[in-house]
């Protein structure tokens, strides 16, 4: 739910939506149409799909260039903001900091900060300097929630629970330290950790028959920005490698596109289940 003293779906007018790759974006965009909310779009340059803002306002930004993000959204006088979808390493001349983004980076040590402090930091700087509020996507499309429980192919049972378990507790420990949010487990070992290059390489990189991919929130995590996601795509990757099953975070991460994930999981085998996490244990 929205933090108290935010303002709530129904009550927006015009959304600001930094959108990266995948589906989430699409789907929020479709959401803002059912609920009567303009989305304005400031599409990244070599991330965002141009079939996503195409015929709908919008800029397109490289990623640096923070500063032509506010003045557009300044111009178009809106302050509410939801930043979703995945973003690849840009190029050293989009990751480039324009004075703007120069000015935020030093005043933070940028240096001494991993990706959710960073995250966090910018917030937190939009916030109180820019008077614009960050929301999550799960406000306006609640059924994107993780539930708990098996969501489609069969139900893990004996070592695999045990696996699970394994895997849990390494996901939360590497993402107390801020390195990520997914790990490989098999047969009673972490075979791989999720490192820059995302969940996608490293199902790629290190997936294994019947290893277990386990993706959880960071325990320190704002839950208004980049949740642990899981969507059709993973499961096909999880099957192209012969893994055993996928767990997600009950309650604190996004499934998406759940009807097909099901039919997806059912079709190779692949067991797909949400976890609840305790997150006190973590570090």
């Amino acid at each position: 739910m929205p933090s108290a003293g935010r303002l709530t779906p129904s009550t927006i007018q015009t959304l600001g939506i930094i959108a990266g790759r995948g589906r989430l974006p699409e789907l929020l965009i479709e959401q803002c149409d059912a609920l009567g909310i303009t989305p304005f779009i400031i599409a990244l340059r070599g991330q965002t799909d141009p079939a996503l803002y195409h015929g709908r306002a919008h800029i397109i930004v490289r990623v640096g260039a923070a500063g032509e993000m506010i003045k557009a959204l300044r111009a178009q006088k809106i302050k509410d903001l939801v930043m979703i979808g995945a973003v690849h390493r840009p190029s050293l001349f989009d990751l480039r900091p324009d004075m703007y983004a120069a000015r935020f980076l030093t005043g933070i040590s940028f240096s001494a900060v991993g990706d959710d402090g960073l995250l966090r930091a910018i917030r937190n700087h939009l916030e109180k300097k820019e008077g614009i509020i960050i929301h999550g996507v799960q406000h306006f499309i609640p059924n994107i929630i993780m539930p708990e429980g098996l969501i489609g192919g069969p139900a893990p049972a004996g070592l695999l629970l045990d696996d699970i378990a394994m895997g849990v507790s390494a996901s939360q420990a590497l993402g107390h330290a801020d390195k990520g949010q997914s790990v490989l487990v098999c047969n009673g070992r972490v075979i791989g950790e999720e490192g820059p290059k995302g969940t996608d390489a490293l199902i790629r990189d290190k997936g294994a028959e019947g290893a277990i991919l386990i993706k959880t929130c960071k325990p320190q995590q704002d839950r208004d920005i980049d949740l642990p996601t899981i969507g059709p795509d993973t499961v096909r990757l999880c099957a192209q490698m012969r893994c055993a099953g996928i767990a997600l975070q009950a309650g604190a991460a996004f499934l998406v596109d759940r009807d097909e994930v099901k039919a997806l999981a059912d079709q190779h085998g692949i067991f797909v289940v949400g976890i609840k996490v305790d997150e006190r244990s973590a570090g």
